[in-house]
């Protein structure tokens, strides 16, 4: 049985149709419980002489979210912070008094058709030494595959809104803005 050339076209036309929707997925569907399993929190304290990071990798965190919003919540451990100098890590310990307050913690509820728009910002509530504030994340997106997500931001800290004295050194402080960057990657 022979097909005619209008079939035939039809057909390659819809399997070229199906493999473009394939190749373009859209935008990532946060819909689930999504648990944090690995991460990449870095700050950057600047001081007129010298610039210093501090990187942890063990934060933990879980998000829910619906077809309508996200809610999320990430814990980083003070004292997982690494710059390299365990002088300067015990005194930014001692600075923002981790012995009585030893996480930092993050929480956030966001529209989840923010994720279609890449960049985008929010609003996330940071709880950090006696203080919590709400700080703006800037450029944060989202890339997923399958069950994970990969979800890359940064906040900045402003010390003095956490009722942080900046630290100095001869004679200068360090500056009260601290950028902070991380990179999440999350699995159902």
């Amino acid at each position: 049985m022979r097909r005619s050339a209008k079939y035939l076209s039809f057909v390659g036309f819809t399997s070229l149709l199906a493999l473009l929707a394939a190749l373009h997925a859209g935008p990532p569907v946060l819909t689930g419980n999504w648990i944090l399993f690995e991460s990449k929190v870095s700050y950057t304290v600047n001081h007129a002489f010298k610039k210093a990071t501090g990187v942890s990798r063990a934060a933990k965190g879980k998000a829910r979210c619906n077809a309508r919003e996200c809610e999320v919540l990430i814990a980083v451990p003070v004292n997982t912070f690494d710059s390299g100098d365990s002088n300067r890590d015990l005194h930014m310990l001692e600075t923002v008094r981790a012995a009585l307050h030893p996480v930092l913690m993050v929480r956030g509820n966001f529209a989840s058709s923010l994720a279609e728009k890449v960049p985008f910002t929010t609003e996330f509530v940071v709880e950090f030494a006696v203080k919590s504030a709400e700080l703006p994340a800037q450029a944060m997106s989202f890339e997923q595959t399958g069950a994970k997500l990969r979800a890359v931001g940064s906040l900045m800290l402003r010390l003095s809104r956490f009722e942080i004295k900046p630290p100095s050194l001869v004679g200068f402080s360090v500056d009260d803005e601290v950028p902070v960057s991380f990179e999440a990657a999350w699995q159902k």
